[in-house]
């Protein structure tokens, strides 16, 4: 049974945005491998995911231009349909998934028990060459609402429609992004519906009979609209490609977390000034990794001084004495970061890792596989998007399954292809046994090329 909230797997999909004509649905699941070539829309699936979840997350920060990810204004960002086509003059993201009703709303034993498959629509226009949101489409499979850019709102319960108007609310079509409110307001369609109930008892005094069913469905919508923002509201992080270079001394400071791991070394002494029980069970984790990927074998912080706003060292032991990150490979200040944001999440977290194997060695890279096959298990309720161009790493995720570490169904591949004008993505599953299925024609075309060229 799907959680009402923080779980599960999350299905978007995007019509005219960026490179994609009409994506189609992409379930994602605990563990997702983006692969393709270069500028084939790895990048742009990664910031619209990000994107809708902050917007449903009520996030004032939501933005289409923010690290790691800028696509630049409407004309970057709609889809260019070629010719005579031109550029489109809208673009839609959607997210899909099945909920129960919230408890809210909940009227019975069977009410609450009764899942539906919801959506939601956000299309965006031009607005002085910005985005900017044109209509919010709500379906909770029988019942729909619409907010419109000329501030009414459409709802619809079985063949019966009513029209809201002149209520004030906010005025979607003159937000443009980085958002100053937020842009998903349940409060907002909450006084809209309790709006509606009121029209619809108003009518029924009048004609002298009650309209059950459109005050049902109007519970409804409310029911399943709290619990579909509840099962997308998630904490989001996304990497950049690069992570930020080593300090020889750190000053603790602010833990606003930065793409490129800026706040890593401040996040891990504070856990060791203030909660040593976690971070010993932090920094055991980091040390396996550190020992399987051959980057190091310990990891500490080094105070110097006693206060607890005094500057520190991270060390690092590779089984002889302690040496300061600056004096060790890049390799190791490149991956804490990653491997220190999955260890510490605590509430359910989209992951956006961007080519995370970065200045690792092949041994590195294959550990990192592990890891994150590791993580499906210890920290459910978490989703991780991984665009990779290692083999390395693929491979051992492979391995992983085979050794039955990893559950296949929790795993797949997302193929990235560019057309002319369109980018095509392919779901690739694994078997029990690691063996990949459904494999698309020219998966893996130009490294048996390459090979057999070599060969030959």
């Amino acid at each position: 049974m799907p959680p009402r909230g923080g779980g599960g797997s999350l299905l978007f999909s995007f019509e005219q945005f960026r490179s994609f004509q009409n994506s189609g649905d992409i379930n994602l699941l605990p563990l997702n491998l983006l692969i393709g070539e270069n500028s084939a829309g790895k990048t742009s699936f990664l910031a619209g995911c990000r994107l809708m979840v902050e917007l449903m997350r009520g996030a004032s920060t939501a933005s289409f231009n923010k690290d790691p990810f800028f696509l630049g204004s409407f004309d970057q960002i709609a889809h260019f349909r070629g010719g005579k086509g031109g550029r489109a003059p809208l673009f839609t993201i959607r997210a899909q998934a099945r909920v129960r009703k919230s408890p809210i709303v909940v009227r019975s034993r069977e009410d609450a028990n009764e899942i539906r498959s919801c959506t939601l629509s956000i299309t965006f226009q031009n607005k002085y060459s910005q985005p900017a949101i044109k209509t919010i489409d709500f379906n909770d499979g029988h019942n729909y609402f619409t907010h419109n850019s000329d501030n009414s709102i459409d709802v619809f319960f079985g063949d019966k429609e009513l029209k809201i108007t002149g209520q004030k609310m906010t005025a979607y079509e003159n937000i443009t992004f980085p958002a100053e409110t937020s842009l998903f307001s349940i409060a907002l369609f909450r006084r809209t519906m309790m709006v509606a109930r009121s029209m619809i008892s108003s009518s029924a005094r009048s004609s002298k009979s009650r309209d059950n069913d459109a005050i049902d469905g109007i519970r409804n919508l409310e029911g399943y609209l709290l619990s579909f923002r509840n099962y997308f509201s998630r904490r989001v992080f996304a990497s950049a490609p690069v992570r930020t270079r080593p300090d020889r001394i750190y000053s603790p400071t602010e833990l606003t977390p930065s793409p490129e791991g800026n706040h890593t070394p401040n996040s891990l002494i504070r856990l060791k000034r203030f909660s040593p029980d976690e971070w010993e069970q932090i920094k055991n984790q980091l040390e396996l990794f550190g020992s399987a990927s051959g980057l190091y074998n310990s990891i500490d912080l080094k105070s110097l001084g006693k206060s607890g706003s005094d500057p520190f060292q991270l060390m690092i032991s590779n089984g002889g004495p302690q040496r300061n990150l600056m004096d060790v490979g890049y390799g190791v200040s490149q991956s804490i970061p990653i491997v220190a944001e999955v260890l510490s999440s605590k509430i359910s977290t989209l992951f956006l890792f961007q080519q995370p194997e970065v200045h690792l060695h092949p041994r590195a890279q294959a550990a990192l596989g592990t890891f994150f096959a590791e993580n499906v298990a210890a920290k459910k309720g978490n989703i991780t998007l991984v665009e990779t161009h290692s083999d390395f790493m693929l491979d051992r995720i492979r391995y992983e399954i085979k050794q039955g570490n990893l559950d296949h169904r929790q795993v797949q591949i997302l193929y990235f292809t560019k057309g002319r004008l369109d980018t095509h993505i392919d779901t690739i599953k694994y078997d029990k046994s690691g063996n990949l299925i459904n494999i698309p024609k020219g998966y893996r075309e130009f490294f048996l090329e390459e090979a057999r060229r070599t060969f030959s």
